[in-house]
């Protein structure tokens, strides 16, 4: 068994790591799927939390900029998150079954 405190948290790496999408931790988190959002909607999420959104170039990364605000912290043990949106990882890839791209 590997465990470690780290920022008053045990983290335990003996586990095996949660995959989870980012659109499901943005639904689970805060009841939308943040990446589909439109402006309107990303503005008053920015808004309600204090995020400039004025403040970057497009919306990928806005919806990266919430994800690391409202998301990641909560984020305790080990993680893979999949699906990042291509908008804001250029090591991101469009899904093979998503016949729209």
């Amino acid at each position: 068994m590997m465990v470690f405190k780290f920022n008053g948290h045990e983290i335990d790496i003996s586990k095996k790591f949660e995959i989870v999408s980012m659109k499901d931790l943005f639904i689970d988190n805060l009841g939308i799927n943040v990446i589909e959002s439109t402006e309107k909607e990303l503005k008053k999420i920015c808004a309600k939390n204090n995020i400039d959104y004025k403040k970057y170039p497009h919306k990928g990364k806005v919806v990266e900029k919430i994800f690391s605000n409202l998301i990641e912290p909560k984020l305790i043990q080990p993680t893979f998150v999949i699906d990042y949106p291509v908008e804001i990882s250029p090591l991101a890839r469009y899904k093979r079954n998503d016949k729209s791209k």
